[in-house]
């Protein structure tokens, strides 16, 4: 068996060790913030200790009001939501956050996550429609990207499913028009 070797990215010596002294932090954690691109001590700082405030107005998103409206539509009319998540650690994470909130608020609430091997990656027309015979009227996806237009399409124009779909998407561009 070969050993496993460990690769270096080249690291402006100086700046880190300018951003170490201007930030107050050790040159090991200074060389990965320049790494990262990280360059100067407020960014480092804001990197290092962010707070809510630092993040956008989420009413900004595309879309958003028109989400938060459904979603307290459902929870004031007792409709069933259905979560619908990815296997990986940010989609658990953003399945879990956003499951407890709704119930927080008193949404009847219930949470899917695929099985990697049986139900493949992202938002699917079986699952949208297993949802929907469980009773869910609402449908978030959460972490799926936006690859599941056409299950997305179905669910809201289907008589057979008749559900609302919502779906989230947290990367920063995308070539395709989000469902």
């Amino acid at each position: 068996m070969v050993p496993y070797r460990w690769e270096h990215e080249a690291c402006d010596e100086t700046a880190a060790g300018e951003l170490a002294r201007a930030a107050g932090v050790d040159p090991a954690i200074a060389r990965l913030l320049i790494l990262r691109g990280v360059t100067d001590a407020d960014a480092a700082r804001r990197f290092l200790q962010p707070s809510l405030d630092h993040l956008h107005d989420p009413m900004r998103l595309a879309g958003m009001s028109t989400a938060v409206d459904r979603l307290l539509r459902a929870v004031a009319a007792g409709e069933r939501i259905a979560v619908h998540g990815d296997y990986d650690v940010d989609g658990i994470t953003a399945t879990v956050i956003l499951r407890r909130t709704l119930e927080l608020l008193g949404g009847e609430v219930v949470h899917f996550v695929p099985d990697r091997m049986k139900d493949g990656y992202g938002l699917n027309t079986p699952a949208i429609e297993r949802l929907h015979a469980e009773g869910a009227r609402v449908i978030v996806s959460v972490d799926c990207g936006i690859r599941g237009g056409d299950a997305a399409r179905r669910a809201r124009t289907s008589a057979s499913i008749s559900s609302s779909p919502i779906t989230t998407n947290r990367t920063r561009s995308c070539r395709r028009r989000s469902p």
